[in-house]
């Protein structure tokens, strides 16, 4: 009997425990990340600038011969005899100059962008929860029944002893 009433009463009073609950988790993240940015603008202006110049010389001569032959008698209409050598001689020269000029310009603008990303990072987490969670109805109900026969039992025992 006393080996009934003690697995009774330990099965009773095994209610009374709170139960605990433990978590853990490990969180590992790596990251890559990279970030560069380059901006470049380059503007250039050329000019070219081309003169020409051109020069051109005409030159005319004009030679006149005239011969008088006075042998022959003289011509009613121009009233001098017949010419038998008349040399008269007539230079004209002219020149002309043409001058052109050029003027060019260009203008150009260079832009570049760039990006680039470069990074890396990691890292680790771990998490450990404890928690301790209350008796629940049942629980309660064994816990007080175990300490009713606990209380019970040794007040058995006591009168017995002084009995």
């Amino acid at each position: 009997m006393k080996k009934t009433l003690f697995l009774t009463i330990s099965l009773l009073l095994a209610g009374c425990g709170a139960s605990r609950q433990a978590l853990k988790s490990a969180d590992t993240f790596v990251c890559d990340t990279v970030a560069a940015e380059t901006t470049g603008t380059t503007a250039d202006r050329t000019e070219l600038e081309q003169t020409s110049a051109e020069q051109e010389r005409n030159e005319d001569i004009i030679t006149v011969t005239t011969e008088y032959d006075t042998s022959l008698p003289v011509d009613p209409t121009t009233g001098t005899p017949p010419a038998k050598v008349r040399t008269t001689q007539v230079r004209r020269t002219a020149t002309k100059v043409r001058q052109e000029a050029k003027t060019e310009s260009a203008e150009t603008e260079t832009q570049v962008f760039g990006r680039e990303t470069v990074g890396h990072s990691e890292g680790a987490a771990v998490v450990e929860t404890t928690s301790r969670r209350g008796m629940t109805g049942v629980r309660r109900i064994l816990c007080a029944a175990g300490v009713l026969a606990l209380g019970g039992a040794a007040g058995w025992l006591a009168a017995r002893r002084h009995g």
